[in-house]
Formats: C-alpha cells, structure tokens, sequence
C-alpha cells in the first residue's frame, strides 16, 4: 500500500466517506504537490469538519493562514506563500485521520 493510502480511505466529511473524485485529488497532491494540485485539493474536508488546509496548519502552525488573491477577472494578485510538501501533507492526513 502506498504511503497515504489508508489515511485516504479513512478520511471523511459531512456525508461519511469520502467519494472517489475527492480521493483522486488527495492522491494528486500527495504525490506531486504543486499550486494547480494544491489548489484542487486544499478545501477538502478530510476529518470531520477539517480541511486538508486545516490540518496542515494543525501540524505545521508556521504554514500560511491566508491564501491567495485574485482580481474579479481571476487575474492573480498574490499566490499562496507555500506550498505544503508531500511528507507535511501525509502527517496531515494521518492528523486528521486517526
């Protein structure tokens, strides 16, 4: 089993399991974590009511509170400050999870 496997499987929201579209972007991340899958999978409730951006935070409280920011016209004005990387993503998941 790859690592992040189980916690993936474990990982619930409002309505239990995750579905299988949530996983995916989960794994996305985990396994090449850049902005374009970082910004599909940071509000994805994964524990309860966290989100993968919450638990990160949880693990690491110097990750950034605050996200980017963008024009109406979706223009970029500031992008995140950081992306987490795959081994702060996996005790992320495991924080929430377990």
């Amino acid at each position: 089993m790859k690592p992040g496997e189980l916690e993936i499987d474990l990982a619930t929201n409002f309505f239990g399991p995750l579905r299988d579209s949530l996983k995916s972007r989960l794994r996305a991340v985990l396994i090449n974590p850049n902005r374009d899958t970082w910004d599909k999978a940071y509000s994805i409730i994964i524990g309860g009511k966290k989100t993968l951006w919450q638990a990160v935070i949880a693990v690491d409280p110097t990750f950034p509170t605050i996200g980017p920011s963008e024009t109406l016209d979706g223009r970029i004005l500031e992008d995140w400050k950081r992306i987490p990387t795959s081994d702060l993503i996996l005790k992320a998941l495991r924080w929430a999870t377990h």
